[in-house]
């Protein structure tokens, strides 16, 4: 019988596992299941390559094992865990549905980012930005390079700043803020990137894991930027006041200059204060253009 004979091979699986699987028809003196055994052992030391390829026979059914997608992402989420973009260009393509599920394509758009990253390990030289697909969205794209820098944080090919992710040469350029709701648009834009970043910040300060205070950094250079290049033209006020009293004039002068002094840090170790100096600058910013679009 031909599960007999596969039960009794050297590997660790147990003769129920082996039947669930190898096809019914696989036999040990098929040539085609002795190249498979090879390759998975290959594949439990380590070796990236059979890694890729078993992860192929599972996620097709490639005889002699049975359809096992479930499987296939452990072995190919292991591989790009050891430095293979094959796998992580695997993980990407087959691993997900096609779908336009938000959670579905952060996943799958992390393995791409994930795939790059590594490339860019190896070819530090040739580093460029990793460019937004144009079918998913800004926010999206933000929490799948996030998890990938989290994934990438436990393996030996950790990005060790988050120049991965960008060219440094390449820098956060400002929206067009010339009205009031341009710039409370843009102003709840930062707020809800900052919502979601400052969390490790606070809860861990100096001690939060490298990825959480690169995807920290990200937004705090973009209040920086509003800092040192928001403030100096106000935007004009959306309704159809266009004079104020002289408190109110007074007001926005003051809460300018208290923008232009809160110090927002840019680059790790973070703090509880740097995280607090943060929300500060975009409550006092609301503030700031509520008093320019109502007067007092």
């Amino acid at each position: 019988m031909a599960f007999a004979g596969l039960a009794q091979l050297p590997a660790q699986d147990s003769p129920a596992t082996a039947s669930q699987k190898f096809h019914e028809s696989a036999k040990i003196n098929d040539e085609r299941v002795k190249i498979f055994l090879e390759l998975e052992a290959k594949a439990e030391s380590g070796d990236i390559e059979a890694l890729r390829q078993v992860g192929e026979y599972y996620h097709f059914g490639r005889f002699p094992v049975i359809k096992n997608p479930d499987r296939a992402k452990v072995l190919w989420s292991k591989g790009a865990s050891l430095g293979s973009e094959d796998c992580a260009a695997s993980m990407h393509v087959h691993a997900y549905p096609n779908s336009n599920e938000s959670e579905i394509i952060i996943e799958k758009t992390k393995w791409r980012v994930i795939q790059l990253l590594i490339r860019q390990k190896k070819q530090p030289t040739r580093q460029a930005e990793i460019q937004r697909p144009s079918d998913v969205s800004e926010s999206s794209f933000e929490e799948a390079k996030s998890r990938a820098r989290s994934f990438l944080s436990n393996t030996a090919i950790a990005p060790t700043t988050a120049k991965s992710f960008a060219n440094p040469l390449v820098k956060f350029q400002l929206p067009n803020l010339s009205s009031v709701d341009d710039a409370n648009a843009f102003r709840m834009a930062l707020l809800t990137e900052f919502r979601k970043a400052q969390g490790p910040i606070y809860n861990n300060q100096e001690n939060a894991a490298e990825s959480d205070a690169a995807v920290y950094a990200t937004i705090a250079d973009k209040i920086r930027t509003l800092q040192n290049k928001g403030l100096n033209d106000l935007p004009e006020p959306s309704s159809r006041k266009t004079s104020y009293n002289e408190a109110a004039s007074r007001k926005i002068y003051d809460l300018r200059n208290q923008l232009r002094g809160i110090n927002i840090k840019t680059s790790a170790p973070f703090n509880r204060k740097d995280a607090n100096n943060a929300q500060v600058f975009l409550d006092r910013y609301r503030d700031m253009l509520d008093t320019i679009e109502r007067g007092l």
